[in-house]
């Protein structure tokens, strides 16, 4: 087989991998858009009734339950594509690579712990900036989906390598799924490692960019806007967005004797306030993106297969509708990531 028709071959595995998660969140936005659009005020109060309590409870029940999943996308990525990558014995690759992202967080803590790295949270902004999340209740190196990601492809490959293992004798109870796990550890040991002393200089020049896009003006704005959507996969994002949004770079609004700072405080200041609004709004994408994401949905239907058409009607229409909602829009940046990665 040719190095191109290798590569080729690669990229679809890897692209199948990422549309098993990427379909359930689909089932999972439409709910979630539906729950956020019934508990909006002005729906709310042209509707009465859905200001039942019992009404009220179901649905902001049903808007957690997704958001937990959302804001766990690692978690999922991790073990849907390692069971994705299993040649066999699916189920026991499950259990292996969920088991596997748990020790990742443990140790990426323990290391942070180990050498004083811990950072502290502070005001509004929390751990945000810092470099580091809390996930799953584990105070982490912050990889986010990219962290999920390279676990899952890791336990993939150790998966189908170790599985057929066989040992005789007194070691008979170590073979096959319980190798796997064993080397398993041994190999998250060592990707732990490698991410806590490597990705802090990744996010070092993240943070440059940062400092350039301020001195920028309006040339600056642009590559802010570009940057915030190109680096949702590895979960940099935030390490663009977070110091113009909680920090005096993107801006501050005086009021008496008051200092509010940040892009995101001040433009929510100044609406309530009813003031003119400042430049803060430039870096509050969210309230514009998902407009452009539904000509990248209308695409997906528009260039599918004809045998297919319904199909990706069917994903791609709840994926408009929470985006459209609730401004959530990775489902549909990893799908189009993955189907058409030049393209994106």
């Amino acid at each position: 087989m040719s190095f191109t028709k290798k590569v080729s071959k690669a990229s679809e595995s890897f692209a199948k991998a990422l549309a098993q998660p990427l379909m359930y969140l689909a089932g999972g936005g439409l709910i979630l858009a539906v729950a956020t659009l019934l508990t909006q005020s002005n729906i709310v109060s042209a509707l009465p009734f859905l200001n039942w309590a019992p009404i009220s409870v179901v649905f902001n029940m049903l808007k957690a339950g997704i958001m937990a999943v959302i804001n766990n996308l690692s978690i999922l990525f991790c073990v849907g594509i390692a069971t994705s990558y299993a040649k066999k014995e699916k189920h026991k690759a499950a259990i292996i690579s969920l088991l596997a992202y748990l020790m990742y967080l443990a140790m990426n803590n323990s290391i942070l712990t180990s050498l004083g790295n811990l950072a502290e949270g502070s005001g509004m902004a929390g751990l945000v900036g810092t470099g580091q999340a809390t996930i799953l209740g584990t105070q982490v190196l912050d990889m986010n989906v990219f962290g999920g990601i390279l676990v899952g492809m890791l336990c993939g490959f150790v998966f189908n390598r170790t599985i057929d293992k066989k040992f005789s004798g007194a070691f008979q109870m170590y073979s096959g799924n319980v190798f796997t796990f064993m080397i398993t550890v041994l190999a998250v040991g060592a990707f732990s490692l490698v991410t806590n002393f490597a990705w802090p200089y990744v996010q070092m020049a993240i943070s440059a960019i940062t400092s350039a896009i301020r001195s920028a003006g309006a040339f600056g704005i642009a590559i802010y806007g570009a940057l915030e959507r190109l680096l949702i996969p590895t979960g940099l994002h935030h390490l663009i967005y977070t110091p113009f949004l909680f920090s005096e770079v993107g801006g501050f609004l005086q009021l008496g004797d008051t200092t509010i700072v940040g892009a995101y405080p001040v433009a929510l200041t100044e609406i309530s306030m009813n003031l003119p609004l400042s430049d803060a709004f430039y870096y509050l994408t969210g309230f514009v993106k998902m407009f452009g994401y539904m000509g990248i949905c209308l695409s997906f239907i528009y260039t599918a297969h004809k045998e297919n058409r319904s199909r990706t009607v069917a994903l791609m229409v709840p994926l408009m509708v929470t985006c459209l909602l609730s401004t959530l829009t990775e489902p549909i940046d990893f799908l189009f990531l993955f189907a058409a990665p030049l393209l994106w």
